[in-house]
């Protein structure tokens, strides 16, 4: 196939001539007129953004430009949107929902760089770096490469691939796909990263999973459970004041974030592994509740919350000499809290004990108690449970799944 830069194997208006992006603050007159592809199954519909130069909803510099999802809905609910109105495609920080970010303080190349050259972005592109001041990640950039987007989607998979090669010697080939379980409320965002210069990356990768449920504000309905004890908690907690109320592994809104107000937290002490890769968003008023669980070892993990967002922020490394690949995934899975209480699946492990028995409690995901409250977790999926008795994380793999 051959592919210009900016284009994509999406037909009609998703195809356009490369271009640099004016840095003009304009936002188009609907979001129809953005290119995006459904991706579905009998249970979920998710609408998902596309990378383009022209008329991609997002053609800032901060964000991986690939796989935006704007929304999904289930059962009359709906998760992600807007949490910035009017929506601009060049401001740094308007990105939308589960998006993603490269090199947050310190995008490859960039020291290296004098002011005039470029430096890399990865999802985005070659950036011009402006001066010697230190990088900070909502600064606009000029983009003087947008690199090569080839694009395939069908009604379940979409998968962006991102080619770029800087004369510096910075190099890489990154692939998302994102894929919707075939009868279940889940999708797996899928990551292959490649790095086809002649320099070493060394950076991070974080999803800033912007979530908000039914369209409610952020408020005393939600809250945000995590696989690990919150540290340090006393100082978390006098930040946060009367907003929020932390307690072992939850964060627990009690009123809205209004004004302009945020609240935002780096846990420390946080266990190595991907077993601290996950957390759970519930809304307690609309009754939907959704979890992520990640295979990637987390590095450092933040916490962020606004009026329209609530953002939980694992962060991985990346550390990939030439020639060298990495690949990692996270898989959301969405539920009501009703249904999941009242239905409890039973889970087959690949475990000597049941995760199931009445006279044990397992924890998945934080305080979420297996023989209560969990919900239908596709085949395939790692989920974490915590014994009670021993305080430990122990991997499960679901292998069978029985309503």
């Amino acid at each position: 196939m051959n592919c210009v830069p900016g284009h994509s194997r999406i037909p009609a208006r998703a195809l356009f001539a490369a271009s640099i992006a004016l840095i003009v603050f304009a936002p188009l007159r609907s979001l129809a007129e953005y290119p995006s592809v459904d991706l579905h199954n009998p249970v979920i519909r998710m609408k998902i953004y596309l990378p383009d130069t022209s008329y991609g909803y997002y053609r800032s510099c901060r964000f991986d430009w690939s796989g935006m999802i704007a929304s999904l809905t289930y059962e009359g609910h709906t998760v992600y949107g807007e949490w910035q109105t009017p929506h601009y495609p060049q401001k740094p920080d308007h990105g939308i929902g589960p998006c993603e970010e490269f090199g947050m303080e310190n995008p490859p190349g960039y020291e290296s760089a004098a002011p005039g050259e470029t430096f890399c972005k990865i999802g985005v592109g070659a950036l011009v770096k402006e001066s010697y001041e230190s990088y900070q990640f909502n600064d606009t950039f000029d983009i003087l490469d947008h690199g090569r987007w080839h694009i395939q989607a069908d009604s379940s998979t979409l998968e962006t691939t991102h080619e770029l090669s800087l004369t510096s010697g910075y190099g890489y080939t990154y692939t998302k796909t994102i894929v919707v379980a075939s009868d279940a409320p889940s999708f797996t965002i899928q990551h292959l990263l490649t790095n086809t210069g002649s320099i070493s990356i060394n950076t991070n990768h974080y999803n800033h999973n912007f979530t908000i449920i039914d369209d409610e504000h952020i408020g005393s309905s939600y809250r945000v459970t995590f696989p690990f004890s919150i540290q340090p908690l006393s100082s978390i907690q006098q930040s946060f004041h009367s907003y929020a109320s932390v307690s072992g592994d939850t964060i627990a809104l009690m009123r809205s974030l209004t004004g302009g107000k945020t609240l935002w937290a780096q846990f420390e002490d946080v266990p190595g592994g991907s077993a601290s890769n996950g957390f759970s968003v519930t809304n307690t008023e609309s009754g939907i509740r959704i979890y992520c669980t990640g295979d990637a070892p987390v590095a450092l993990y933040r916490f962020w919350a606004h009026e329209m967002a609530i953002c939980p922020e694992p962060y991985i490394s990346i550390d990939l000499d030439p020639g060298e690949s990495m690949n990692w995934s996270a898989t959301y899975t969405i539920g009501s809290v009703e249904q999941n209480i009242r239905y409890f699946p039973r889970i087959s492990c690949e475990r000597s004990w049941d995760v199931t028995q009445s006279h044990s409690t397992y924890n998945l995901l934080g305080r979420i108690s297996a023989h209560e409250s969990n919900f239908r977790f596709p085949s395939g999926v790692t989920l974490y449970a915590r014994t009670a008795q021993q305080n430990q994380d122990h991997p499960i793999r679901v292998v069978e799944v029985q309503h």
